[in-house]
């Protein structure tokens, strides 16, 4: 099992309430974790631009 999301071998291992086919609880934290970084990389990357506006 190597854990990469959507990993097949991985999708419900070790858990009894994950049906076959549906992503694991791990694979939806990690989902929320990239989409939580890839946010916060945004803001950072407008607030720079927008800070350069005003120094021009």
């Amino acid at each position: 099992m190597s854990g990469r999301i959507g990993d097949p071998a991985a999708r419900g291992a070790g858990r009894s309430d994950a049906p076959a086919g549906r992503p694991a609880w791990h694979e939806v934290s990690d989902a929320v974790w990239l989409a939580a970084q890839m946010s916060a990389a945004a803001r950072a990357a407008d607030g720079q631009g927008a800070a350069a506006d005003r120094r021009a």
